[in-house]
């Protein structure tokens, strides 16, 4: 069934919007797969952040247009989807679980995206995916400076033992 005017323009209209505020936006080959592999990606996706839809090539470039994501024109060939996250804390995360879903599949090819206005090469994406995300970089940040502190305070313990002991065994002779 064919879409109307009004269901064209409405498409449009959300992509655009969603294009405009998106912080990733990743266009994939996915010519071959079911729809049952599709769902799968979506909901995984969607757990991480992101929402993976699927675009009339033409209205993709119209929608796209005005927004950082016009660079990724002449990627709307052949049968693509788009994957759009909109929250900056959510992107990696949703990359990582696209790429992993690409690499698992030979039928899913990851074309092109956009990261913060940058266009950005399948490689490029796939090395942005592995990057840690914000909650294992915060964990790896906190554990770099607490060490340094907590060496500080065991060096200072072990001196203030040493002083208890050095007293004790001075009392014992005294006394």
């Amino acid at each position: 069934m064919m879409a109307t005017k009004t269901q064209k323009t409405l498409q449009v209209t959300k992509l655009n919007q969603r294009a405009q505020t998106a912080r990733l936006m990743v266009i994939a080959k996915y010519e071959g797969l079911s729809v049952s592999a599709l769902t799968n990606l979506r909901r995984e996706l969607r757990a991480k952040g992101g929402e993976f839809s699927i675009y009339k090539n033409t209205l993709a470039k119209i929608a796209t247009k005005g927004t950082l994501a016009e660079v990724l024109d002449k990627d709307f060939k052949e049968a693509v989807g788009v994957l759009i996250v909109q929250e900056e804390k959510n992107a990696v995360g949703a990359l990582k679980a696209f790429v992993d879903y690409a690499k698992g599949n030979e039928a899913f090819f990851i074309k092109a995206g956009v990261f913060e206005g940058k266009r950005l090469e399948a490689p490029a994406l796939s090395e942005l995916s592995r990057i840690p995300d914000r909650a294992t970089l915060y964990a790896q940040l906190l554990g770099m400076l607490s060490s340094p502190l907590a060496k500080t305070t065991q060096g200072l313990n072990q001196v203030v033992q040493k002083l208890v002991y050095g007293l004790n065994e001075y009392s014992k002779t005294k006394g």
